[in-house]
């Protein structure tokens, strides 16, 4: 039972247990605005098969065994990235980008592929798979060079509050690879794209616990993942010149890093960059309604690090404004990047948690 001390009652019948929670004029909770994903406010009642971790675990690497495989297949791709790669590390980062890149990421979790993944090699033959699929993949190139690697069962939303709730294989929602590595524990998500090239600079979220399904798992391991450096650097030039007073030139240049790179990359190919160009100008159109957009570039700049570099120019009149009392002119200037990442909530006096960007 969670954020409540009611009491569950079971009556035996002939049918079995029946459970009865009987609540009455309960008063009205409401859930405050840009409260983290993992606050749970609400009383609730949780019912598991599972009387332990350890149980989750067993039933999870049943999940895998058998589908892990080295075919033909699976052979043919290890054999190149063995081949082609000299270190570990980066045999190991390879078989992610593969995974990554080769194999389209789509979940058809109807059934039991709500939890049973499929072979290694019907993965590669299909060129799609779930998280599911992928981490198995991942697994068995890595297996065929002889690094051993584990699934790991995570929750993206609930994170370190699955250590105050029941053990069940309901707990989680996705699935990553964790790789023994150099006296640590890489944790690497094969879903996910546009990672650095470098195992050390590859950006992995710390979902604070995971069900490592090893051969040995008892209990929820804390991932401790390493905290890479994720955002982004903005410098915005403003050029004024003093013969021409109404015309003013804006250059902004902006790095991302870590995942701000990753989601970039990933917008730049999903949206071209005629439409990102279209994006800011309409974004800066907020600001300054006659400006007009000059150049807009992008690029990777780094591919170990995961660095994503665009630059944008643009021309702006009517900056000035005049004020009429002493004849000064007004330009304004806008901390757009900071502004983003600030935002004031509409409740001040919260009785829940904030999320903060």
């Amino acid at each position: 039972v969670l954020n409540g001390d009611w009491k569950v009652e079971q009556r035996k019948t002939d049918r079995g247990i029946e459970h009865i929670v009987q609540l009455r004029d309960m008063d009205t909770m409401e859930l405050d605005d840009d409260t983290p994903s993992w606050v749970d406010p609400w009383a609730s009642v949780l019912f598991s098969e599972h009387a332990s971790w350890r149980e989750v675990a067993d039933w999870g690497r049943q999940l895998f065994a058998g589908i892990v495989d080295a075919g033909p297949g699976v052979r043919e791709i290890a054999a190149k990235i063995e081949h082609d790669n000299p270190t570990r590390a980066i045999k190991i980062v390879r078989a992610l980008k593969f995974v990554q890149d080769e194999i389209r990421y789509v979940g058809i979790e109807l059934g039991e592929n709500s939890h049973q993944a499929v072979a290694a090699e019907t993965t590669l033959k299909r060129r799609y798979g779930d998280c599911k699929d992928k981490t198995t993949l991942m697994i068995s190139l890595l297996g065929t060079m002889g690094i051993k690697s584990y699934p790991a069962l995570v929750n993206t939303d609930e994170m370190g509050t699955l250590a105050g709730r029941i053990p069940s294989k309901n707990a989680f929602n996705h699935v990553i690879v964790a790789v023994p590595h150099a006296d640590s524990t890489y944790w690497l998500d094969p879903t996910r794209q546009h990672q650095a090239a470098n195992l050390n600079e590859i950006y992995q979220p710390n979902y604070e616990l995971a069900l490592l399904l090893d051969d040995s798992s008892a209990d929820l391991t804390p991932m401790n993942a390493r905290v890479l450096a994720s955002g982004y650097d903005v410098n915005e030039h403003y050029t004024i010149d003093g013969d021409n007073p109404d015309l003013v030139e804006l250059t902004v240049d902006t790095q991302y890093y870590g995942y701000s790179a990753e989601t970039q990359t990933r917008r730049l190919q999903r949206k071209g960059l005629d439409q990102l160009k279209a994006d800011y100008l309409e974004f800066y159109q907020g600001y300054y309604p006659a400006i007009e957009q000059l150049e807009v570039s992008a690029a990777a700049v780094d591919e170990q690090q995961s660095r994503f570099k665009l630059r944008e120019e643009y021309r702006i009149r009517d900056f000035w404004e005049i004020e009429e009392d002493n004849q000064r002119k007004l330009g304004w200037i806008y901390s757009n990047a900071v502004n983003s990442a600030l935002d004031i909530p509409d409740k001040i006096q919260r009785s829940q948690d904030y999320a903060l960007d």
